[in-house]
């Protein structure tokens, strides 16, 4: 059924065989990527609520954040589950593309990211 709402909610701007081909070109890359079935369930458990709490840990471990936005976490700092997230963000990320000239952007006030994220490491690694 989402397939035909998609389908119907797109028709006068493109026609099902386009909709069918872009879907076929998005499931070869996400192939490519070849995530596993845990970062798969990582990825989707960020795109929703568990975000807040996967940054809430993230967020405490800089000592910046106030007891009272964390304490629901109750000591739960989610490793596993943001180890397989951030997994399958490096996965994607190799086989995702931002198009040349699209600006992308993201708040982050008042942080400084670490040398590791210029500087690439012996593996190539940075981030």
């Amino acid at each position: 059924a989402l397939l035909a709402d998609a389908i119907e909610a797109l028709k006068e701007y493109v026609t099902p065989e386009e909709i069918l081909s872009l879907i076929e070109a998005e499931r070869t890359r996400l192939g490519q990527a070849k995530l596993t079935r845990e970062e798969l369930i990582g990825l989707r458990l960020y795109t929703g609520p568990p975000f807040i709490k996967f940054n809430g840990v993230l967020r405490e471990s800089s000592g910046k954040m106030p007891e009272s936005l964390t304490a629901h976490l109750k000591g739960n700092k989610y490793v596993t589950s943001i180890h397989c997230t951030v997994s399958g963000m490096v996965k994607l990320s190799k086989v995702t593309r931002i198009p040349e000239k699209r600006k992308v952007y993201r708040g982050m006030s008042g942080l400084r990211l670490p040398k590791e994220f210029w500087i690439e490491d012996e593996h190539g690694a940075r981030g």
